[in-house]
């Protein structure tokens, strides 16, 4: 859960903060009060406790302005809250809709299901007591997709840490200077493989590994990460500051490996 909504003082500070950016450096603190609905007395006790966290400096009195520090604060908290939002609208779906899913047997139009993810895909099934439900909307044989109304509840995810693996890049020796023996054991288990370039992708081609991604990798890597699957991503390492901006930015969990081979110069 976001910070800002674990507790009442972390939003009123993010709300004073906004208000601060927005109108520094002559905001008055009677009108943040005003507009937040809150006491004059703990705007000044926020301000305060916000100074000293290095937030807020006040050039002179009853001015406020806002530092470098706040407004990262301000910027992380929106990006936690807009992940959080997207978790919200993914994985509760609205009882008006209509979804569609893969019938894990057949189905009678108005039978109740319970659905679930497995290997990323949307099932529905017969467990009815745990997770999201719905009904059909048609009938369905074992395999077939069929569409799902009136759903109820929270579809289980289990967002998995996605490994970034490097490669040198072609200037670097490309795909000659991998050590192969620790590819293969990185790509063993794997669910989901993306390639982000030239290099990566021909490393893969050399163990006959198949390339789940090649074109928009980046965002099939995340969007198979966020349904549950253990997932790689291959790059060279002119490239990784490009892939943790983005998977920052999604606030996705990741961890950087190197198949690299150091043993000579290229």
């Amino acid at each position: 859960m976001p910070i800002l909504l674990k507790n009442k003082k972390n939003s009123t500070k993010f709300q004073i903060l906004v208000e601060i950016a927005s109108n520094q450096p002559n905001i008055k603190q009677k009108d943040i009060s005003k507009k937040l609905e809150i006491t004059p007395q703990a705007v000044s006790e926020y301000i305060r406790e916000m100074v000293d966290e290095g937030f807020v400096y006040s050039p002179s009195k009853g001015k406020y302005n806002i530092t470098k520090e706040g407004t990262d604060y301000i910027i992380s908290s929106l990006n936690d809250l807009k992940s959080y939002t997207k978790e919200i609208l993914d994985n509760v779906v609205r009882s008006i809709d209509v979804s569609a899913a893969i019938a894990s047997h057949d189905m009678n139009k108005g039978d109740e299901v319970g659905l679930y993810l497995k290997d990323g895909i949307l099932y529905a099934g017969t467990n009815v007591e745990d997770g999201a439900t719905g009904v059909t909307v048609c009938d369905a044989l074992k395999g077939e997709d069929v569409g799902i109304s009136e759903i109820k509840g929270i579809i289980r995810m289990d967002i998995k840490e996605i490994t970034i693996l490097l490669v040198p890049s072609v200037k670097n020796g490309g795909s000659r200077m991998v050590d192969y023996k620790k590819l293969k054991n990185f790509v063993k288990g794997k669910d989901f493989i993306s390639a982000y370039d030239l290099e990566s992708y021909a490393s893969l081609k050399k163990i006959n590994v198949n390339v789940n991604s090649f074109f928009g990798s980046v965002a099939s890597v995340c969007d198979a990460a966020e349904h549950g699957l253990e997932s790689l991503f291959i790059c060279t390492n002119d490239n990784i500051i490009n892939i943790i901006n983005e998977l920052n930015r999604k606030n996705l969990k990741y961890k950087v490996e190197s198949v690299i081979d150091e043993g000579e110069d290229f």
